[in-house]
């Protein structure tokens, strides 16, 4: 149990290999997957999971390297939703994934090396998936990122060696949160647009040169550590 509800942390033995996790277990709501960055107990054989609509939080390494794990639905319907670092990382038969609403955070490396990856990024120089940017092949010292994106994952720039080339970054008035913007290297300049709420935990950080960010009015929160 957690403090909003119940956290999923694995299955029994006999599980079916199709799961549809029920939305109540014995009253209560269940609102998390995974707990403590542990994978989740006895998932390897699961070939298809539904995670019902009061779940916010998919927790880190939740699925990871679950080979047999070709589809995943998500029905969420509440404010947030947040996937954690290498959730469905090395689930290599992974083709599929639906999701109910647009991210609130997705961490480093959720999807890598997985199908359904390599499927939505085919002729794409940015790809952003479920108001995620997810990957990105090529950038300019002036990135402006488009809108509709509601969160970025670090990770990208980091696998492809992109991070330093950036000097100025413009984030669009559709972002839930500033966040994971750390270590780039060469970042002069960051530009938060009209509509943005919240500056979060670690939201712009490691970025030696940074002289000028822009924070507009809109924003209604700032964590200590942003």
């Amino acid at each position: 149990f957690g403090d909003s509800g119940i956290y999923l942390v694995g299955f029994t033995e006999d599980a079916p290999r199709n799961i549809v996790v029920p939305e109540m277990i014995n009253g209560h709501p269940v609102t998390r997957i995974g707990d403590a960055g542990i994978p989740l107990v006895n998932a390897q054989n699961i070939e298809s999971i539904v995670i019902p609509k009061g779940v916010w939080d998919i927790g880190p390494y939740a699925f990871e390297n679950c080979v047999s794990l070709k589809s995943v639905t998500v029905l969420n319907d509440t404010e947030t939703l947040v996937i954690g670092f290498k959730a469905f990382s090395g689930c290599t038969s992974l083709e599929k994934i639906i999701i109910n609403s647009n991210l609130h955070y997705l961490g480093d490396s959720v999807f890598e090396g997985t199908p359904w990856l390599e499927k939505v990024s085919v002729d794409k120089d940015i790809v952003v998936q479920y108001g995620a940017l997810i990957d990105i092949k090529t950038v300019c010292a002036d990135l402006v990122l488009p809108e509709g994106m509601t969160c970025l994952s670090y990770g990208p720039f980091v696998l492809r060696n992109l991070a330093d080339s950036i000097e100025r970054l413009e984030l669009p008035s559709t972002f839930h949160q500033v966040s994971d913007i750390r270590g780039f290297d060469n970042l002069t300049t960051v530009v938060i647009k009209e509509g943005v709420k919240e500056m979060g935990y670690d939201g712009i950080s490691f970025c030696p040169k940074l002289e000028r960010i822009v924070i507009p009015a809109s924003i209604e929160y700032v964590s200590q550590k942003a």
